[in-house]
């Protein structure tokens, strides 16, 4: 059954693992979306059993194993396919798919990132490929045909694996091992997104591990990102912001489990680019707010002043502190009035800031501000006072301030409880 005919019976094995007494609502969200797509899912956790999980995970279509073993993925693939073998679950599969709980998902249809993978029983898959210490298939999704996984080479990596000293270890013997075993076998390694000298990111730069570049990776078709995406900016070249953004307008769910499972939002804030714009205000207060803007935002931020080339030289002088730390930016001002395309163009943060000297006199708004930005990363506009606005909706609008002003109100004022 090598070629496409014959009925597709997709068996999941999934290696998971959890901090907690529960299994994560993202985790769930991504198991219910594989079951969508199985004939019959197995599900191994590496942690004792918890006290509730979905009934869905036990039937005759799915099952769960709890029990803590400490071989990382891989001893939680091999207790899965075993399982499933004993069960006679494995004859009746055209594909095994391997995949585990190290991703959010799903970000656009799974269905049909899976349809190329199924079309042979004799091929080996996964999402991404990359070219880090040797070319392979990264573990985190793996789909072989029975064809493959039969073959004996492949089928040793998963039987023999043992307990690692290391995750290292882990990945030189079973992921990079599984890729090498597979081309000694004969078998190309075909990836969804595969990493190669042609396979570049917007900025053209050369992709050598795609999931890196999570942005770029879903509008070329990945369905989920890694993670570390989300905590290690070394692991995500496209920013934070961005990538909250896009899970938030993609799956709205998945971003609400994330949000309420994650303990990085003060990462995400730090990393937000905010441009502040200094418009008919007194010059003179500006040394009060940036000192107030220094002790009330966490993030990237910069003044934005818009000001005549006959001035700039005196400001330049006067903050010149300021303007090496990227707390203040000076940009031509414009003889029409209410334009901003100038401030625009010559920004490079993800947010603009107007603000009514309202703002000023309450301080904590800032720090709700910055918690609304990563609450809402899908919106373009913020409303109230101050209002947020994406800096590339506002270039798409024309750059007028007429776009923005029907969505500053005047705050709320809070006055301090008085004790009596």
């Amino acid at each position: 059954m090598s070629s496409s005919s014959g009925r597709k019976r997709l068996l999941s094995v999934m290696a998971g693992f959890f901090s907690g007494s529960h299994v994560p609502e993202s985790t769930q969200i991504w198991i219910r979306a594989v079951q969508a797509i199985s004939h019959r899912v197995v599900l191994v956790f590496d942690n004792p059993e918890p006290h509730n999980y979905p009934d869905s995970w036990r039937g005759e279509r799915c099952a769960v194993l709890f029990k803590p073993h400490s071989e990382y993925d891989f001893g939680s693939y091999k207790r899965g396919l075993q399982w499933a073998e004993e069960k006679g679950w494995l004859k009746f599969s055209s594909h095994i798919l391997f995949f585990n709980d190290s991703v959010y998902g799903p970000i656009s249809d799974l269905n049909l990132s899976i349809m190329p993978m199924l079309q042979r029983d004799d091929e080996a898959w996964g999402l991404t490929a990359s070219n880090q210490i040797t070319p392979h298939l990264q573990s985190f999704f793996l789909l072989l045909g029975i064809t493959t996984l039969c073959k004996p080479r492949v089928r040793k990596i998963f039987d023999s694996v043992q307990r690692q000293p290391s995750r290292q270890a882990v990945i030189e013997n079973y992921e990079l091992g599984l890729s090498k075993a597979l081309l000694a076998e004969k078998i190309s390694l075909k990836a969804l997104l595969p990493s190669s000298p042609h396979h570049d990111n917007n900025s053209y730069e050369q992709i050598i591990n795609p999931t890196s570049w999570p942005l770029t990776a879903v509008k070329l078709g990945l369905p989920v990102l890694k993670k570390k995406a989300f905590l290690d900016e070394f692991a995500n070249q496209e920013g934070f912001a961005e990538t909250c953004r896009m899970v938030a307008k993609r799956n709205p769910e998945l971003w609400k489990a994330i949000l309420a499972e994650s303990p990085h939002w003060k990462l995400w804030g730090e990393h937000l680019k905010l441009g502040i714009f200094w418009e008919n205000h007194v010059l003179e207060h500006l040394p009060e707010k940036l000192d107030l803007l220094r002790k009330h935002l966490t993030c990237e931020w910069s003044i934005i002043l818009s000001t005549d080339i006959k001035n700039r030289h005196l400001i330049s002088k006067n903050f010149d502190e300021a303007i090496n730390n990227n707390e203040l930016t000076l940009v031509n001002s414009s003889d029409e009035t209410g334009d901003v395309l100038e401030m625009l163009l010559n920004s490079d943060h993800d947010w603009i800031v107007v603000v009514s000297q309202a703002t000023w006199a309450q301080p904590h708004r800032w720090a709700l501000l910055q918690r609304q930005l990563i609450q809402q990363p899908d919106r373009d506009v913020l409303p109230g006072d101050p209002v947020a606005v994406r800096r590339h909706w506002w270039l798409k609008q024309g750059g007028d301030m007429k776009n923005v002003i029907g969505y500053q109100y005047e705050p709320i004022q809070i006055s301090p409880i008085s004790s009596s």
